[in-house]
């Protein structure tokens, strides 16, 4: 055995009890952030946006459950579904032509509880060849989402960044 593989074996063990909670504690870990994705297609630009309401609130899983947090998920999915997910160029001429948005419940094999919020919204642009980029919007309606992790998709480019509201702008 070669001292390489030597301090391999001796790594992933101290490695396992460093990432393990101290005296047992059973930490779940935070939410994963809100994720947006964008599909450019000519004329229309599709919007996809996802996040758990422990994410979209500041919340840990286990602090919200129950109908509190199932009425704060309606809450939210009306005001999506009403608002224009992101702004554009006015050269562009977009405008939004369909969104829908729903509320989900599901629970994983030991049992935790987790409720999604789901929003899709078609926007259609008058001259897409004038759409140089999209600010996205979603952060007024969740005050304490600080990321949203963003994808962009078209025939001739696909981009990833994650968004912050002081930088929420998305090139295509």
């Amino acid at each position: 055995m070669n001292t390489k593989h030597f301090a391999m074996l001796l790594l992933v063990p101290l490695s396992t009890v460093a990432l393990t909670p101290a005296n047992g504690a059973d930490e779940s870990p935070p939410p994963r952030p809100p994720s947006l994705n964008v599909t450019d297609r000519g004329p229309l630009v599709f919007i996809g946006f996802q996040a758990s309401i422990a994410a979209m609130v500041g919340a840990s899983e286990g602090k919200l459950e129950g109908a509190a947090a199932l009425d704060m998920a309606k809450d939210i999915t009306e005001e999506l579904r009403k608002m224009r997910p992101a702004n554009t160029p006015s050269r562009a001429q977009c405008k939004v032509v369909s969104a829908e948005a729903e509320t989900r419940s599901s629970e994983d094999e030991e049992g935790d509880h987790r409720i999604d919020v789901m929003s899709t919204w078609v926007m259609e642009c008058q001259k897409p060849a004038l759409l140089k980029y999209l600010d996205i919007s979603l952060f007024k309606a969740m005050p304490a989402v600080n990321v949203i992790e963003a994808y962009y998709f078209s025939d001739t480019a696909q981009v990833y960044k994650k968004l912050t509201p002081a930088s929420k702008r998305l090139n295509r």
